[in-house]
Formats: structure tokens, C-alpha cells, sequence
């Protein structure tokens, strides 16, 4: 009789049935985020390190147990340390904003209103392609109705959009 072996690892988390969320790129580039966070909040309390880094400390505890954050997490983190959307993004040392860069544009709302000029403008097959969305998605965001999360935020940086004028609305 056969095991299942993946019983036998306790330590790694299954794969969920509807498959991985997001392409290789779009996970990396969170991955690379969740590291950031946790190496500017090493050796804090969780309090300290949600105070620290713009964040709640429910936010903390799920980042230190595993769990990757989100579009929301991007957007404060951003405006709290004032650190450009790239370099949380990509490994090697966070660079600060240029002084004087307006937070104002960096909203929920606004972010999705960029996605949805973007999904409008551009041809679905072609943005699917580059972006590693489906074609339904795409579609999908074009609406004022699907909520953005940030694989699609990623998403639409691997197909070349720049992270800050989608976070921050700057050129």
C-alpha cells in the first residue's frame, strides 16, 4: 500500500487544488516584498514593527507566519517609509522617493481606476500574453467592478508598467 507522502511533511504547505496564484515573476517580486519587511522589522516586537513599517499587527504576525501581503500592505508600507514601489519589489536596498513625491494619488481606488485605463486602452490578447493573466481577466478589470488584488498589480508590472505610476500615478 502506497503513502502519501504528502502527509509525511508537515513543514510544507500543500498546493492548492485551483493551482498557484500568479506566474513565477508576480510571485517573486512578492516574495522580494514580504523579505523586505521582514529584514526592516527583524528583532522588533510585532507592535514595534507594525509601527515601524505602516502596517497592523495583524499584518506582522501574518507575514512572520508564513502568509504573503497584499496590494494594501504595498500601498501603506510605501507611504509610511516613503521608499519607491520598485525597489520593494526587487532585491537589493530600498530607495527613497524623491522629496516632494505626492502621496495623494496613492489610494485603493485610484490604483484600480490606472488598471482599468490600462485594460481599456491596450488589447487583451496582447496584455494577457505579457501579463500572464487570462484573457477573461483582463476583461474583467476593463469593468469598475472586479476588486484588484496585487497579482494583478504585479501582473501588470511584468507586462512593463511602471510600479510607481500604477501606485502613485507619477509619470
Amino acid at each position: 500500500m502506497k503513502q502519501n507522502t504528502r502527509a509525511l511533511m508537515p513543514n510544507r504547505r500543500p498546493t492548492p487544488k485551483q493551482g498557484t496564484r500568479g506566474t513565477n515573476k508576480t510571485r517573486k517580486m512578492q516574495r522580494n516584498f514580504a523579505n523586505h519587511i521582514l529584514k526592516l522589522t527583524q528583532g522588533e516586537s510585532i507592535a514595534d514593527s507594525a509601527e515601524h513599517v505602516g502596517l497592523t499587527t495583524n499584518d506582522i504576525k501574518n507575514l512572520r507566519a508564513g502568509n504573503m501581503p497584499g496590494l494594501r500592505s504595498l500601498l501603506w508600507v510605501v507611504k509610511e517609509l516613503r521608499v519607491t514601489p520598485e525597489s520593494l519589489l526587487e532585491r537589493g536596498p530600498l530607495r527613497s522617493l524623491r522629496k516632494g513625491t505626492s502621496m495623494r494619488n496613492a489610494t485603493e481606488p485610484k490604483i484600480k481606476k490606472r488598471i482599468q485605463d490600462i485594460s481599456r486602452e491596450s488589447d487583451p490578447a496582447e496584455l494577457a500574453a505579457d501579463s500572464g493573466l487570462s484573457i477573461a481577466s483582463i476583461y474583467q478589470y476593463r469593468s469598475l467592478n472586479d476588486k484588484i488584488g496585487l497579482h494583478a498589480f504585479l501582473a501588470f508590472v511584468a507586462a512593463g508598467h511602471s510600479p510607481s505610476k500604477l501606485l502613485l500615478g507619477t509619470k
